[in-house]
């Protein structure tokens, strides 16, 4: 199924660094670390002077770490305004676009705050519980649903005056 995949810690990082200083191979790195031989020659590369610095690498991953894409927006101002909102029974679309409107500084997608309210398990907190609303079928008023009803085309001139009582 494959393996999981963790970061490189700060400490790592700095035995790393120890150790390519002693001459050693990224693959006997590796080897005691319990890491690839490629993660570790991949994050020696990382280093654009050519000797690796565990610090300036470890706060390097973290700027690219932020400023990833896949880095969510969920600050905790948004989350108490998410919060917020949902109690006012808004739905998520409404949220969403009323902090586009108000000039949010991380406008969020309704997306989003779909998966913001599942990861939290507070499905219970939107106007439908979370279910989607299904339109009646087969409920439109008509002939067929009325008995013994009269076209408003055929009904008598004088409910046209309203001069009777019941005929406003």
């Amino acid at each position: 199924m494959g393996t999981f995949y963790n970061q490189l810690t700060l400490d790592e990082r700095y035995q790393i660094q120890a150790l390519s200083k002693l001459d050693f191979s990224a693959r006997e790195v590796g080897r005691r670390l319990d890491r690839s031989n490629k993660t570790v020659s991949t994050e020696l590369r990382r280093c654009p002077s050519g000797v690796y610095c565990a610090k300036t690498a470890h706060q390097n991953a973290d700027i690219n770490k932020r400023t990833a894409s896949k880095n969510h927006r969920r600050t905790e101002d948004v989350i108490r305004q998410i919060d917020w909102l949902l109690g006012l029974d808004l739905t998520p679309e409404q949220i969403a676009g009323r902090m586009a409107l108000e000039g949010c500084a991380q406008p969020i997608s309704r997306q989003s705050i779909y998966r913001y309210i599942a990861y939290q398990q507070r499905r219970h907190r939107l106007p439908r519980k979370g279910k989607r609303y299904r339109q009646r079928k087969g409920a439109e008023a008509g002939v067929h649903l009325i008995p013994d009803r009269v076209d408003i085309d055929k009904r008598p001139a004088i409910v046209d005056d309203n001069s009777e009582i019941w005929h406003w």
